[in-house]
C-alpha cells in the first residue's frame, strides 16, 4: 500500500520545519559583530572606553588594580600578534580561539605559580622583572 496525499503533506511540513529550526540556528550561530571593521589597534586605542576606569576591576579582589605597564603592553601586543596570525589562516575563527586558549592556560599556570609557597612567588616575581 502507498503513502497517501495526507501522509505527503505530513512529510513535507516536518521538512519545512527541519528547514526552518536549521536555518534559525545557522543566523543565531553566525558572528554579527558590533563594528565588523575594526581592529585589534583600533580597539585597543578606544579601551577603556571614554576614559573609564577598566569595567573588569570590579571582578578584581579588593586592594587590586587593573593590569598595566608592561603587562598592558604585553597583552596588546598578545592580540595584535593573534589578529595578524588570523588574517593569514584559513580559520580565522579556529585561530582566535586557539589564541584564547592559550593565554587562558597561560594564566591558570601563572595564577597556580603565585598560589604556591612564598619561595616560588620570589622567584617568579625575579624571573617577570628580568636582569637588575
Amino acid at each position: 500500500m502507498g503513502l497517501s496525499l495526507r501522509h505527503w503533506v505530513l512529510l513535507l511540513a516536518a521538512a519545512l520545519v527541519v528547514s526552518l529550526v536549521r536555518e534559525l540556528r545557522r543566523r543565531r550561530m553566525r558572528p554579527n559583530p558590533r563594528f565588523p571593521d575594526l581592529t585589534m589597534e583600533e580597539a585597543l586605542a578606544r579601551w577603556p572606553p571614554d576614559g573609564r576606569p577598566d569595567p573588569d576591576t570590579a571582578l578584581l579582589p579588593e586592594g587590586h588594580a587593573a593590569p598595566g605597564g608592561a603587562v598592558w603592553e604585553a597583552a596588546a601586543q598578545s592580540a595584535l600578534q593573534a589578529e595578524q596570525i588570523s588574517r593569514q589562516s584559513q580559520d580565522p575563527r579556529r585561530t582566535i580561539r586557539q589564541a584564547i586558549l592559550v593565554q587562558a592556560v597561560l594564566a591558570l599556570k601563572l595564577e597556580a605559580i603565585l598560589g604556591r609557597d612564598e619561595a616560588a612567588r620570589q622567584a617568579f616575581r625575579a624571573f617577570t622583572s628580568g636582569p637588575p
